[in-house]
């Protein structure tokens, strides 16, 4: 109903930040907000360069890695992942460029603001205490169940690699 197309998977410990900080925000501008990213995604960053931009991505399965990796150990809430879903429609107004990754990933320069989030994506059993940590901001908390239903498996033989790997001339796929 909200034409939920990009979605970018993270950890539970990074909605108070959201909260505070009116939006998701890159890991930059989490720096110079004075905090740090602590969703378990370092492994993801090139050392020493803090990404300026936030990765969306309309693979589900993707954004659900990303949602179940554990937190770092500054963590303070418990670890279950989240998806944030958002509408490519609704962010035509921010800057945004196609991120160079093996995947298919959209770049958003400095963040997402809260008010371009349509929902957000919890296990069931967690979705009452996901609605008190956003209070009043009017996104809706839905269960992470319900977007199984729209996942479907694609089947791919030697032929349909060899095809999909000869497009993938930077990624060094092709040779």
């Amino acid at each position: 109903n909200k034409n939920i197309n990009l979605y970018h998977g993270t950890n539970i410990n990074a909605l108070p930040g959201i909260v505070k900080f009116g939006g998701l925000l890159s890991e930059d501008e989490i720096h110079n907000n004075g905090s740090k990213v602590i969703t378990g995604e370092e492994w993801s960053r090139k050392e020493g360069i803090r990404r300026g931009f936030v990765s969306f991505t309309d693979q589900l399965d993707r954004a659900l890695t990303y949602a179940n990796l554990s937190p770092s150990q500054e963590a303070t809430l418990e670890s279950f992942g989240i998806i944030i879903g958002i509408s490519s429609s609704e962010i035509a107004d921010l800057e945004t460029f196609k991120v160079d990754s093996d995947i298919a990933e959209l770049g958003v320069i400095g963040g997402v603001p809260t008010s371009k989030i349509k929902t957000i994506f919890a296990p069931k059993e967690k979705i009452n205490f996901v609605s008190k940590l956003i209070g009043d901001s009017n996104i809706p908390v839905v269960s992470l169940d319900s977007l199984s239903q729209t996942v479907e498996k694609t089947t791919y033989n030697k032929k349909d690699i060899k095809s999909l790997a000869g497009t993938r001339k930077i990624s060094g796929i092709n040779s």
